[in-house]
């Protein structure tokens, strides 16, 4: 999985013959990167996100033979990750993988097993390691999550500078890539990690390498014979992308005041934990580009931590880069309270002026937070008029 020369960390992604042959042109040092070398003793397997699936697949069956019942099973799905073994922590990358496991609801084991059913609950000749999955009469293995899974090592490589993919598309068909038509699982994960890649090319363009054979070649929708294709192909996310812009720019206004309505009820609450979570994704919506910065660290030994120093962190700025935020965010929707916002701030500014050694820095802060959120509405300073030092007290 490490190139032995840079240091940089590797996966190889493409169809699993596909994969096995470039494999071993890596090897053999056939393949036209200088910067490339692989360990003669090195496997296949160590180069592929699949090992991590495969793990993790491992993991879960081994639990549910010790479970055997349904209430134990769905229990376990909240809290597994509290009984990895040593060996699954120990693999290179599995830092990032369960970062990422935890990072996209999408991704997290209890909502892709959410109403599974243990096969082996239903007696019978069933194997007990297996699962039952909602609403359908078919054995499913636990492979669930390896198609999302798949997914996560692109996602790694997006956020984390040392991973790199090599992806082979000799034998892909691009015409089935795009029509996105059910078909051979294999084939269909590889088609759905390419359409994944192109619709986050902008963060991989340097990040995954293309090759046929044994020549590095551009992606298919930056050169070649199937660019047209790719230039006519709209993923169905970026359509929901556009109606979602469409529908917040029509709804902007009864968003901005669902926004100040939540944020007094937080501070009313004294910042509890769950409210505090909510705030976060609150400011979130203000944002014109959100940041996705790389946030794990080896210190952090489990999910838990990692939530608990997140929701630290979020508090913690909850104060300073946020409130900035809204603020720009109401000066930016309500020019028309442009003097009405100064003189409000004026307002606040005078009380708190008066009564500092009277507050606590948190209580100062907070009244001033308070204030600045809860700017009116033009209607709104009709029927009350501008706050005063009495509602202030209040």
């Amino acid at each position: 999985m490490i190139d032995s020369s840079s240091g940089k960390i590797i996966l190889l992604y493409g169809l699993n013959e596909d994969r096995e042959i470039f494999f071993n042109s890596l090897k053999e040092g056939k393949v036209k990167r200088n910067n490339i070398v692989i360990p003669k003793g090195a496997r296949l397997q160590n180069y592929m996100i699949d090992s991590y699936n495969l793990e993790l697949s491992d993991f879960l069956r081994r639990m549910v033979n010790e479970l055997r019942e349904n209430y134990l099973w769905q229990d376990f799905l909240n809290k597994w990750f509290m009984r990895i073994p040593k060996k699954m922590s120990q693999l290179p990358l599995w830092p990032d993988f369960l970062y990422h496991l935890f990072l996209n609801d999408k991704n997290r084991l209890e909502q892709i097993y959410q109403g599974t059913t243990l096969v082996g609950c239903y007696g019978g000749s069933y194997y007990s390691d297996f699962i039952l999955k909602k609403n359908e009469k078919l054995f499913i293995y636990f492979d669930l999550h390896v198609m999302r899974g798949c997914k996560i090592g692109i996602d790694i490589a997006r956020t984390n500078p040392n991973v790199f993919i090599y992806f082979s598309i000799d034998e892909l068909n691009m015409q089935s890539v795009l029509n996105r038509k059910r078909g051979d699982s294999g084939l269909n994960a590889t088609n759905r990690e390419l359409r994944y890649i192109y619709r986050h090319w902008q963060e991989l363009k340097e990040k995954v390498h293309f090759f046929m054979g044994e020549e590095e070649v551009p992606a298919p929708w930056i050169a070649g014979e199937y660019k047209k294709l790719w230039e006519d192909y709209q993923p169905k996310s970026w359509h929901a992308t556009k109606r979602n812009f469409q529908e917040s720019k029509i709804n902007d206004q009864s968003m901005f005041k669902g926004c100040q309505q939540m944020s007094t009820v937080i501070l009313n609450n004294q910042y509890s934990q769950p409210l505090k979570v909510l705030w976060n994704y609150v400011c979130q919506c203000w944002q014109s580009l959100v940041e996705k910065p790389y946030l794990f660290k080896e210190s952090m030994q489990l999910p838990v931590n990692w939530v608990a120093r997140e929701q630290q962190q979020v508090v913690e700025n909850l104060q300073l880069k946020s409130w900035h935020g809204i603020k720009r965010n109401l000066q930016a929707h309500q020019t028309t309270n442009q003097p009405m916002f100064k003189e409000q701030e004026k307002v606040v500014n005078e009380y708190l002026k008066d009564h500092r050694e009277q507050q606590s820095p948190r209580s100062f802060i907070e009244i001033r937070q308070q204030a600045i959120i809860s700017t009116p509405s033009n209607q709104s300073i009709k029927e009350r008029g501008s706050v005063t030092h009495k509602q202030l007290e209040k």
